[in-house]
């Protein structure tokens, strides 16, 4: 029998990095239960696959490069998403799609939505990240993104949300299914933990823009002027808003590590003590962190290793560690709470068994990798004849 065929028309491509990419890289190119290939605006070639790269149309791309950026941004969201562009179509006949993929986000999305109509295909539309998280825009264009990525979802056949809370947000769908992110399909040797020169080491690794750098770089400095000195922390990411001084001085000294892809990490967290996850407190990341559920916390799991989210009531990990006991959680924003966090983690090793114990099961279970995927692929295959 004969593959799916699945096209995936998204700016978020499959890429063995982080986030949505890796997200998509664990079901659509380590897994193989399906025929795969990639229309994307994005410049990031999926080797292996039918891939067509469209980008913008040229003199947008142009204009984009003048003091009228922001203005350019909200036309490619607000305009340019009722446009439709017919390389779409060419590179869908080409390659003769069973199904449309698509990451929602706004303008290329909508572009995605209008392909799949155009074929008279299935269009599944995979909310990851709340339309304003990273898109560019003036403030009073926010809300119009905030209506467009609501009504791609009541526009797929099949939205698959990342968590319950951005299937709360999104409201009612007669096919929306909660697909956690898919953690990492491996098994290890998990050394015992032991402590580096004297100190307890907790380990980052993720996106460092937006909120998440500024709460790292503040527990990077509450750490360093610590006067216990029994901590340590290592910081692999990338996309930092830092000083390019502080982020120079923190890589001599070893904390940062820039960007490294998962099977480069592997080894990293094998020697780590335990794991950092940071949530935002502010009113601006309030929407993102109640919507969001973060890929690092499955890659963490993996290793054994204790995990302190650092996080608002309301935030997915917060909601998902306090249910299911498996990690420490500081509520509080003030770095000298984490780092009061991080030291009751490394100074009660009967906590931190029980929390390890209760995170090895959820990843067992209800987060399995492959369980994860079986929700996949049997809600997509419903939406396809049998062949």
């Amino acid at each position: 029998m004969s593959k799916p065929r699945i096209l995936l028309v998204s700016y978020t491509v499959p890429e063995n990095r982080m986030g949505g990419a890796l997200i998509l890289y664990r079901h659509f190119v380590r897994k193989n239960d399906f025929e795969i290939g990639v229309v994307t605006n994005n410049a990031v070639a999926v080797p292996g696959v039918f891939y067509r790269h469209i980008p913008e149309p040229r003199w947008l791309r142009r204009l984009k490069n003048t003091r009228f950026n922001l203005w350019l941004e909200d036309y490619t969201h607000l305009v340019h998403s009722w446009t439709f562009d017919h390389r779409l179509l060419a590179a869908a006949r080409e390659f003769q799609p069973d199904l449309i993929f698509n990451v929602a986000e706004t303008y290329f999305s909508f572009q995605a939505r209008a392909l799949a109509k155009k074929l008279g295909v299935p269009f599944v539309a995979y909310f990851m990240d709340w339309a304003t998280y990273a898109a560019r825009c003036h403030s009073w264009a926010a809300p119009s993104l905030d209506r467009m990525y609501r009504r791609l979802y009541r526009q797929a056949d099949l939205a698959f949300c990342i968590c319950d809370g951005m299937k709360k947000e999104l409201g009612p769908h007669p096919n929306a299914q909660v697909l956690y992110p898919s953690g990492a399909d491996i098994h290890l040797e998990i050394p015992p933990a032991r402590m580096e020169n004297g100190k307890f080491t907790f380990c980052f690794a993720g996106n460092l823009n937006h909120w998440y750098g500024r709460m790292v770089q503040d527990l990077m400095l509450a750490t360093e002027a610590d006067a216990d000195g029994t901590l340590g922390l290592r910081v692999f990411g990338a996309h930092h808003n830092w000083p390019e001084k502080f982020a120079a001085d923190q890589a001599a000294k070893g904390v940062f590590l820039g960007f490294r892809s998962f099977e480069q990490l592997i080894p990293e967290f094998q020697k780590a003590d335990a794991f950092l996850l940071p949530m935002g407190f502010g009113a601006d990341a309030a929407l993102i962190e109640r919507t969001s559920f973060k890929t690092k916390l499955l890659d963490y799991i993996i290793f054994e290793k204790p995990i302190l989210v650092w996080g608002p009531e309301y935030s997915t990990a917060v909601d998902i560690a306090k249910k299911y006991d498996c990690a420490y959680c500081v509520t509080d924003p003030s770095p000298k709470a984490a780092l009061a966090g991080m030291k009751a983690l490394a100074t009660n090793p009967a906590l931190a068994a029980r929390l390890v114990k209760n995170a090895t099961q959820l990843r067992e279970t209800g987060l399995n990798h492959n369980n994860v995927h079986a929700i996949l692929k049997t809600e997509m295959e419903k939406l396809l004849p049998r062949k």
